[in-house]
């Protein structure tokens, strides 16, 4: 509540979270509407989740679910400071799926960390993931009639795609136009190489336009490594638990 006062206010400088938590407990009570929390981590607000996580479960409603999301720098909001790195993002997640999945359901929207969980814990085929985000496959229209394929780029002429006329006259020809996979997009032969490309599906395109770091290697690498100890970990007690009754 603390940290979400000090950021979402009204013009008169009151915060909004317990009228936002309120409408909350009104949607639940009086519709059956499936309600999808969207939560943006980062260094300041991750000690946090727990506490907002209690006063959710509270609400005891089964259409009620938590997505969890880590700010990025693709865009100019954010401080990087506050940014959390994707090992420290996936240690959060992880604590918060173990103490918490059977209690309220929990999202993620961060693909990186979804694939690696996939590969670590599935047992059947995972599938390689070819785009870092949904680009190419969404498209937003914008009050100005412009259609942009980025959520985070609408406004900007590089990720405009066409307008609203052209896209109804000729969906088909700028659904083409819109690369969204790492082997279509030219600027990225160097990540086909990269073993590590099915988990990033190439980086953040808008970031690389910006000139702002993309590539996450060496930390998508030392995040696999840490979920992996951790999995180890939480066996190696499991079976001594069972050992013990």
């Amino acid at each position: 509540k603390e940290i979400h006062d000090c950021r979402r206010v009204k013009k008169n400088g009151k915060g909004t979270y317990e009228e936002i938590f309120d409408n909350i407990k009104k949607i639940l009570q009086r519709t059956n509407i499936r309600l999808r929390i969207r939560v943006n981590v980062d260094s300041e607000n991750m000690w946090a989740q727990e506490r907002l996580l209690e006063e959710l479960i509270e609400l005891d409603n089964t259409n009620l679910s938590v997505c969890y999301y880590r700010t990025t720098n693709n865009t100019d909001s954010y401080e990087n400071k506050k940014i959390l790195s994707l090992s420290k993002f996936a240690q959060l997640m992880d604590r918060i799926y173990e103490d918490y999945h059977d209690k309220i359901q929990i999202e993620c929207g961060v693909n990186a960390y979804n694939q690696i969980k996939e590969l670590l814990e599935c047992e059947f085929l995972v599938y390689p993931r070819v785009s870092y985000c949904e680009r190419g496959y969404i498209y937003l229209l914008n009050y100005d009639g412009n259609i942009y394929t980025c959520g985070e780029a609408v406004g900007n002429e590089q990720f405009k795609l066409c307008t609203i006329n052209g896209f109804v006259q000729d969906s088909e020809r700028y659904k083409q136009k819109a690369p969204h996979s790492v082997m279509e997009r030219e600027e990225l032969a160097d990540c086909l190489k990269c073993e590590v490309n099915t988990i990033c599906g190439g980086g953040c395109e808008l970031a690389r336009k910006k000139k702002k770091r993309f590539c996450e290697k060496k930390e998508i690498i030392k995040t696999i490594n840490e979920m992996y100890n951790r999995r180890l970990d939480w066996n190696i007690n499991k079976r001594q638990d069972r050992s013990e009754k």
